[in-house]
C-alpha cells in the first residue's frame, strides 16, 4: 500500500539520506490507539517522509521513498529503502515547531516523536504537514 505517509523522527537537523534503513520496532501504526485496516506494515515505494528534529522539535523536510524495501543482510529486523528529498529546510529558524502544530485530525504526536522512528500519518495530516514544511520553505522568514 503506497501514498501513506510518516513522520520520520531523527535526533538533529541534517540532510535526509539517499537511503533509509527501516527498523521494525521503531514503527507505530495506529492515528487513536486502534489500528485501521488500512494502515500497511511497513514504509513502501511512493510513501512520503515527513523529517522531524527531535533536538529542535520541529519538521524539516520532506521525502519520497522510491524503492520497496529490500533486507538487510545479516539482520532481519531492519530493511532498506531508497529516498528522494523533496524539500529540506536547512534553517532552524525557518522550520515548523510541532510544539504549535495542531494536526485536522486533533492528533497530538509530541510524546511519539519521542518515542518512536516512523509514525504512521491519516492522508489529511500527512498532507497538512507536508504542505507546512513546503510553505516554510519558500517563506521569506
Amino acid at each position: 500500500m503506497a501514498d501513506q505517509y510518516w513522520v520520520r523522527v531523527v535526533g538533529y537537523l541534517q540532510p535526509p539520506p539517499p537511503r533509509e534503513v527501516l527498523y521494525t520496532p521503531g514503527y507505530y501504526r495506529s492515528s487513536n490507539g486502534a489500528l485501521p485496516a488500512k494502515v500497511p506494515q511497513e514504509i513502501t515505494a511512493g510513501d512520503r517522509l515527513v523529517y522531524f528534529a527531535l533536538g529542535p522539535f520541529s519538521l524539516y523536510a520532506v521525502g519520497t521513498v522510491t524503492s520497496d524495501p529490500a533486507p538487510v543482510p545479516g539482520d532481519p529486523q531492519r530493511r532498506g529503502v531508497d529516498v528522494k528529498t523533496d524539500v529540506f529546510i536547512n534553517t532552524v529558524m525557518k522550520t515548523p515547531h510541532l510544539g504549535g502544530i495542531v494536526l485536522p485530525s486533533g492528533r497530538d504526536l509530541r510524546l511519539l516523536v519521542q518515542q518512536y522512528r516512523y509514525i504512521w500519518l491519516s492522508p489529511e495530516d500527512g498532507e497538512f504537514l507536508v504542505q507546512r514544511v513546503h510553505t516554510k520553505a519558500g517563506a521569506k522568514d
